[in-house]
């Protein structure tokens, strides 16, 4: 938005906005950090001890997990396996700038009074945005076509004629483009999106010249070649592996089934499951709310009230105290074609114990191949 404010502003005449379009743009932009705020700050309201307990914050932890890929060469090299994980990322991070409660919560904070540190930080960032737009599962099919056609205008109306007519895109897009230089998720595409019509833009402005000397029958041959290409491509390369297991799709119908009506008070589910089930599988006893973006959660240290209403014979005991008389389950998994559990972000998986089956009955069973999933019924009290 600052970049449209800015580009309106200086450009609007030659793009048909004038002075009320350039005003529009700069009180969307104002709205816009208005309204952010106030999120923020009623988000952090409703959160209350919560976020307390926590020292939560997102921006914090976004930048502390996202070191330079240079550094976490160096790191990896020295210490083998030390960033292969956001919160692993985040303590070698703490190691430069200190936590988040020395910090006060602020990142500014931990750049200036570690000055060093920040310098090199800051002079090696930059190389994560060329280095993830090039990875072969990101933007480089939609990249390499810009680049080239850009390249070849700049060739014969020379670099000077060129970057003027490219300067208000340039514009438009500065501010997602240098707050990525500095914060980018290294090597994780997906937060580059916001490139794909920055790119598209400079495909067009490569291939105008051409396009305005084109028939527009040429033209039309061309774009449906470049439409089946991709199609083509799509089919061929695209992923054509299952995501999840054919148990737990199966497992996940069953428990729907099972708790369509009143829900069920069932244990820590894998994400697949607990995802796209469509029902109450925290019925009675819901699981604590987890922030597991905070410090709190990286160093391992759960407050003890977390820890307690994370207890499978806890969550049961206050069920049954508050008077629920619905289906209790306990769903046991042993899947081994994917990885249902990440260590870092599903801790109540580890915490919640695992109580005696011996007794309890097998209400359903699902196999495929190696993959299980196991149903006990936890009602018979």
């Amino acid at each position: 938005m600052a970049g449209l404010a800015a580009l309106l502003a200086l450009a609007g005449s030659r793009v048909g906005t004038g002075r009320l379009g350039a005003a529009a743009a700069g009180l969307a932009l104002l709205a816009g950090i208005v309204l952010g705020e106030l999120s923020n700050r009623h988000l952090a309201t409703a959160r209350g001890s919560a976020g307390v307990v926590w020292g939560a914050s997102y921006s914090f932890y976004a930048f502390y997990n996202s070191s330079p890929l240079l550094l976490r060469l160096v790191s990896s090299l020295q210490h083998p396996g030390s960033t292969t994980t956001e919160y692993l990322r985040y303590l070698g991070t703490v190691n430069l700038f200190g936590s988040f409660a020395d910090n006060h919560g602020s990142i500014t904070h931990g750049l200036v009074h570690h000055p060093g540190n920040a310098v090199l930080w800051l002079l090696t960032k930059p190389f994560d945005l060329p280095a993830t737009i090039v990875l072969p599962d990101a933007l480089t099919p939609i990249a390499a076509l810009p680049l080239w056609t850009v390249v070849q205008r700049l060739r014969r109306e020379g670099l000077t004629k060129g970057l003027a007519s490219l300067a208000p895109w340039w514009v438009a897009f500065a501010t997602p483009l240098l707050f990525d230089l500095e914060w980018t998720q290294g090597l994780h595409a997906p937060y580059l999106l916001f490139l794909a019509p920055f790119l598209l833009l400079l495909a067009m402005w490569g291939i105008e010249p051409w396009i305005g000397r084109a028939s527009a029958k040429a033209v039309g041959k061309v774009s449906m070649a470049a439409l089946l290409s991709a199609a083509l491509f799509v089919g061929l390369a695209g992923s054509r592996g299952q995501s999840t297991s054919p148990v737990v799709r199966t497992a996940t119908e069953w428990l729907e089934n099972r708790c369509a009506d009143r829900g069920c008070l069932v244990n820590a589910l894998p994400q697949p499951m607990e995802a796209t089930g469509w029902a109450d599988f925290q019925a009675g006893a819901p699981l604590p709310a987890k922030d597991k973006r905070a410090e709190g959660f990286v160093f391992g240290n759960y407050p003890k009230g977390y820890r307690d209403d994370v207890l499978w014979s806890n969550r049961v005991a206050r069920a049954i105290q508050r008077g629920w008389n619905g289906p209790i389950l306990y769903v046991r998994p042993e899947i081994s074609s994917f990885k249902c559990w990440t260590t870092d972000f599903d801790p109540e998986h580890r915490l919640e114990g695992e109580p005696r089956l011996d007794r309890m009955p097998l209400l359903a069973s699902f196999q495929d191949g190696t993959d299980r999933v196991d149903v006990f019924d936890f009602s018979v009290r």
